[in-house]
C-alpha cells in the first residue's frame, strides 16, 4: 500500500510486515515525490523479500512481537496496556522520527527522553514490555538508566568502534549494557558494518567478536539476517546460508545465537 500523493508536513517513511496466514509481505510507504521515496522502497523491500524468503519459517516477530518507534504510545499511558494485551513484548521508544517520547540517533545526541517518555518506559517495564534502544540517542539511553526501572536491550545495533555511524554503539553504552547482562544483536545493514558502506559476513563477525572482547560473550546475538541489506554484494555469505558460520569462527555455545 503506497500513498503516493504529496501534501505539506507529510511524514515520509515506510515500513514492512507480514500476513503470515497467507505467507505475504506487506509494505506501506509514504512518498513525497523525493528521492527519498527510491531509498524508502528499496529498503523495505529487501524486509519483504526476507520475509517471502523465509516464508515456511516461523518469523522472530511473530515469537518477540515488537513496535520500532512507540508514537502509539503517545495518545496516553493506558495504550501500554492496550498493546501489551495484544501481544507487544518488546517497544523502541522512537524510529528515526522525533516523537512524544523522545529523540533518534538520526537528529542529534543531545536531547533525551521526554518527561511523558519517561512514564511511558516505567508502564512499558512495569507491564513487562522490553525497551529497546537501537534508534535511542545517547542522552535517551543514558535516560534508561538514570530516570527508569529497569535495563534496556538493544535489538539491532553495531559497535560505533568499528564503524563510526550515528546508529552505533559507543564502547561506554555497550559496557553499561553488558555491565547489566542485557542484549545486543548485530544489525546486518552494510552502513552501520563498515565504512565503506559494503560488508561480508566477516565485519558481522567482528562486531559480535568486538562486543564478546568487551565481555558480552553471553549477551551478544546476530541479528537481522538479511532484512537490514544483503550482507556483500553477492548475496553468497550471510548467516542464513552458512548457519555454522559463528561456530567456524570460534564462537561455539554460550550466549551466541542467529
Amino acid at each position: 500500500m503506497m500513498d503516493v500523493q504529496s501534501r505539506p508536513g507529510k511524514a515520509m517513511g515506510g515500513y514492512c510486515t507480514g500476513i503470515y496466514a497467507a505467507k505475504s509481505p506487506f509494505i506501506f510507504a509514504n512518498f513525497n515525490g523525493t528521492a527519498h521515496d527510491v531509498k524508502v522502497i528499496t529498503h523495505e523491500a529487501g524486509h519483504a523479500f526476507a520475509f517471502y524468503v523465509n516464508r515456511d519459517r516461523v518469523p522472530l516477530d511473530a515469537m518477540l512481537p515488537s513496535l520500532e518507534g512507540c508514537e502509539v504510545f503517545q495518545d496516553g499511558l493506558e495504550k501500554v496496556a492496550f498493546w501489551r494485551e495484544r501481544g507487544i513484548r518488546m517497544g523502541a521508544p522512537v524510529w528515526n522520527n522525533e516523537n512524544a517520547l523522545g529523540t533518534p540517533a538520526k537528529k542529534n545526541p543531545t536531547d533525551g527522553l521526554t518527561d511523558y517518555g519517561v512514564k511511558v518506559v516505567k508502564e512499558m517495564q512495569r507491564l513487562g514490555i522490553a525497551v529497546d534502544v537501537s534508534h535511542l540517542n545517547e542522552a535517551g539511553f543514558y535516560d534508561l538508566f538514570s530516570k527508569t526501572n529497569m535495563p534496556p536491550m538493544a535489538s539491532h545495533s553495531c559497535c560505533r568502534k568499528l564503524c563510526d555511524h550515528f546508529r552505533n554503539l559507543s564502547d561506554s553504552q555497550l559496557r553499561r549494557l553488558i555491565s547489566l547482562n542485557s542484549f545486543v544483536g548485530v544489525n546486518f545493514y552494510p552502513a552501520f558494518l563498515h565504512p565503506s558502506g559494503k560488508a561480508t559476513l566477516d565485519h558481522v563477525i567482528d562486531h559480535i567478536a568486538y562486543i564478546c572482547d568487551l565481555g558480552g560473550e553471553n549477551i551478544a546475538a546476530a541479528q537481522h539476517p538479511g532484512t537490514h541489506g544483503r550482507a556483500d554484494d553477492t548475496g553468497d555469505q550471510h548467516l542464513g546460508k552458512d548457519p555454522q558460520a559463528l561456530e567456524h569462527a570460534g564462537f561455539v555455545g554460550g550466549g551466541m545465537g542467529t
